[in-house]
């Protein structure tokens, strides 16, 4: 990557997709969701429901 380039972080990845969910099913921001479990599968977790609590 050349310095004339911005870095990006992941986060910034991430607030760039689209949220395909529908209205009615957005509790939490997806770019939070996804964030917690990058984090939770990064620290040795591989069970969905698990990384949920």
């Amino acid at each position: 990557m050349s310095s004339s380039q911005s870095q990006k972080s992941l986060l910034d990845y991430l607030c760039a997709l689209p949220d395909p969910r529908q209205p009615q099913g957005r509790r939490y921001p997806l770019v939070g969701l996804l964030a917690l479990l990058i984090l939770a599968t990064l620290h040795g977790e591989n069970n969905l429901h698990r990384m949920g609590r």
